[in-house]
């Protein structure tokens, strides 16, 4: 894996808009791509796809002891997940977080609910890699694996139609929920796009839409923690088993950075994992909240147990997880700066179609990180 800069592309801007890539300001790198060997791509996705079943057994050993409380889920909604894991509801996406730093590769988290930087690893890296080195390839079919999805989630799983919500104030969030929708669109199903504060509610139980449509099939780009401090997950228990909600009820599992400690229980020792406790570690690490978002409420400790880099957030824990630190390679700029990477291996369905890169001045990759394309020589 190398940095490459060169110039950036001159009508970047115009390729932006055409895109509708409406928030690429400060944050898309357009002068540097990551290189990648194939063999790196290989062991990427082979990497992926085993802690993509890795995580499926997790999942069924987090029911099988009802081990909900170390994750501090709400008692109403561990009924709900048992029941969604039990009728199999489908699921959509998520993204591992990798550091990879040419020699080990190692998981540090799964987005495995509302995943950012969707659109930028699916649509716009193609773009930029088809304007400037067309002819060469990237470890990305993130795009069709969506469209293939949702059409069977038409075809294998009866849906006709589908509802998309999210927040309207946040632009990257409305742009990756069209986004969505189109595809959606693509592949045959009826859809209907709103607010979360448009969902409503009719007897207690039915969700429906502002012309009191029955909705029967929900992607809602919020995150599930939300609900819990709203109260209004309390809903989820009394929605018809029938409903399909975009991430189901059983990825509450996976998007909680406890799932790190029971990955390190379960495969002790496994080549894609750092060692992850609820207690602190000896030698380097990191202490995480277990439902912390955008690199907040992050602490590295080096083996003395000095602070290396810290972030506050709104996500505090009195039940943290420790994971062993990685080794985020520090890449040189063009500029004399170093930018570290982490890898998002994407995951639809339970395929692993392609990566995105972000990278940040420092050491914990947050909401100030940078997206960077990349190819493959």
């Amino acid at each position: 894996m190398r940095r490459v800069s060169h110039q950036p592309r001159p009508h970047a801007q115009a390729s932006h808009q055409a895109l509708n890539f409406t928030w690429h300001a400060g944050y898309w790198v357009e002068d540097a791509h990551y290189l990648f060997t194939t063999a790196e791509i290989d062991r990427i996705e082979t990497a992926t796809r085993t802690l993509i079943e890795m995580t499926f057994s997790a999942v069924d050993e987090v029911i099988r002891r009802l081990d909900f409380q170390r994750y501090g889920i709400p008692e109403y909604l561990h009924g709900p997940i048992m029941r969604s894991w039990e009728v199999d509801a489908p699921t959509l996406y998520g993204r591992f977080d990798y550091a990879y730093d040419g020699e080990q590769l190692k998981l540090l988290e799964y987005n495995a609910q509302t995943p950012t930087s969707l659109y930028e690893a699916a649509v716009v890296q193609w773009g930029w890699l088809n304007e400037t080195y067309p002819g060469h390839d990237q470890f990305n079919r993130i795009h069709e694996a969506l469209l293939e999805q949702f059409t069977y989630l038409r075809e294998q799983r009866g849906l006709s139609a589908m509802h998309f919500a999210c927040a309207p104030e946040a632009e990257e969030d409305v742009g990756t929920t069209r986004y969505l929708q189109d595809l959606a669109v693509q592949a045959g199903l009826h859809t209907t796009f709103l607010t979360l504060a448009e969902l409503g509610l009719q007897d207690g139980t039915t969700l429906v839409d502002l012309d009191d449509e029955i909705i029967t099939a929900l992607f809602w780009l919020h995150p599930y923690e939300f609900m819990w401090e709203e109260k209004s997950a309390l809903l989820l228990p009394y929605l018809p088993p029938q409903t399909t909600v975009l991430e189901p009820l059983w990825k509450m599992i996976l998007s909680n950075k406890q799932l790190l400690v029971t990955l390190w229980e379960m495969f002790p020792e496994h080549e894609l994992l750092l060692p992850a406790s609820n207690t602190p570690l000896s030698g380097p690490s990191a202490r995480k909240s277990r439902v912390s978002r955008e690199g907040q409420n992050v602490t590295l400790f080096d083996a003395s147990g000095r602070v290396l880099a810290s972030t506050d957030g709104e996500y505090p824990d009195d039940q943290p997880v420790y994971q062993g630190l990685a080794t985020l390679p520090g890449m040189p700029t063009s500029d004399g700066q170093v930018r570290y990477p982490v890898l998002g291996a994407w995951v639809v369905g339970d395929a692993a179609p392609g990566i995105g890169i972000r990278e940040s001045a420092g050491l914990i990759t947050d909401n100030r990180s940078f997206f960077v394309p990349h190819r493959i020589e």
